[in-house]
Order: C-alpha cells, then structure tokens, then sequence
C-alpha cells in the first residue's frame, strides 16, 4: 500500500515542529545506559516510559 507523499510530509512536519528535542551530555547518556543494565532493562523500553511520564508532567 502506498502513502500519498503529502500525508508522509505533513507527517514528518507535524513530528518536526511538536516534538520536543531532548538534547543530553554523553555522561547522562553513560549512566542512564548503566542504570537500565543494573535494572535489566532495555534501554529503549525505558526511554519511552520515561518520555511518557515526562510527557504527562510525572516524575520517574
């Protein structure tokens, strides 16, 4: 199935614009990547955890 490239763009313009950039020093990065290997687990699971908690204006 193929996507209209205008649906695609205003997409990707939408992500561009409302999506808050988070920007971190690679020490953060480090000991985040550290932490989730003490806790067994993935990083990615608990970077999308914590966006939504950041999201909905909770602490993790």
């Amino acid at each position: 199935m193929y996507v209209p490239v205008y649906k695609y763009l205003n997409s990707l313009l939408y992500f561009c614009i409302y999506m808050p950039t988070i920007i971190i020093s690679k020490d953060v990065h480090q000991r985040w990547k550290v932490y989730c290997a003490e806790k067994g687990i993935k990083i990615t699971d608990a970077t999308d955890i914590a966006l939504e908690l950041a999201m909905k204006g909770k602490k993790a």
